[in-house]
C-alpha cells in the first residue's frame, strides 16, 4: 500500500489515503570507504546509487515511471596538536522521481570543533549544523488533478556548545571484571 494524495480541482481540498497501487521495484548499491589519509586525518565516505520502477493503476493517480537516484556523504576528521579535533561532514542527494513525486535535491554541511582539557577528563565542543543546506524533504506532486509542493523541514541551522567532565578515577576496574553478590552466590 502507498499513500494516495488526491486534490479536488474546484474546492482545492486535498485528501490522503492508503491504497494498493500496483507495484514498485527498487535496486540500490551502496559503497562505503573509511580512509586513513594521514596519521592526523581520516575520511569516511559513502555513495549510493538506485534504480526505481513504479506502477499504479489507481484512477486519477496512475503512473508508470522509471528513475535513477544517487546520494553522497563524506565526513572528514582532523586530529590536531594540543588535543584539538575538527570534524566536517557533507551530504548531497540528486533530484529524483517516484510515481508522481518529483523529489528535489537535498544537501547539508556540518562543522564541529572539540578540545580535550585537564588530562582528558574534560571535553569542550562547538558544533554548527546545517551551515549550508536545506535540512528538509522537498518534493513536487504533479498529476492531472494534483499540483502540490511538499516540504518537511527538520531542525534548521543551529550552533551547539557542550562541556563534558568525567568524575572519578580512571584506574577503577571495568564493570566486566567486577562481580556482584548475586553472581558469587550463583557460582
Amino acid at each position: 500500500e502507498i499513500n494516495v494524495i488526491r486534490q479536488d480541482k474546484t474546492t482545492g481540498v486535498t485528501t490522503n489515503s492508503s491504497a494498493n497501487a500496483g507495484y514498485s521495484d527498487a535496486l540500490r548499491l551502496d559503497i562505503t570507504a573509511s580512509i586513513p589519509v594521514t596519521k592526523w586525518w581520516s575520511s569516511d565516505n559513502s555513495i549510493g546509487v538506485s534504480y526505481n520502477k513504479d506502477y499504479s493503476k489507481i484512477p486519477d493517480y496512475s503512473y508508470n515511471t522509471k528513475s535513477f537516484g544517487a546520494d553522497f556523504s563524506t565526513s572528514q576528521t582532523f586530529t590536531l596538536p594540543k588535543k584539538y579535533k575538527i570534524q566536517t561532514s557533507f551530504y548531497y542527494s540528486i533530484p529524483t522521481s517516484s510515481g508522481i513525486t518529483k523529489t528535489l535535491s537535498a544537501y547539508q554541511w556540518d562543522l564541529g570543533v572539540q578540545k580535550q582539557l585537564w588530562n582528558n577528563k574534560a571535553t569542550i565542543k562547538l558544533n554548527a549544523n546545517c551551515i549550508i543546506g536545506t535540512s528538509a524533504y522537498r518534493s513536487h506532486y504533479l498529476s492531472n488533478n494534483l499540483d502540490i509542493y511538499w516540504k518537511n523541514e527538520w531542525e534548521g541551522k543551529k550552533i551547539m556548545a557542550s562541556f563534558v567532565y568525567k568524575f572519578g578515577s580512571n584506574k577503577i576496574k571495568s564493570s566486566r571484571s567486577r562481580t556482584t553478590a548475586s553472581e558469587s552466590e550463583q557460582n
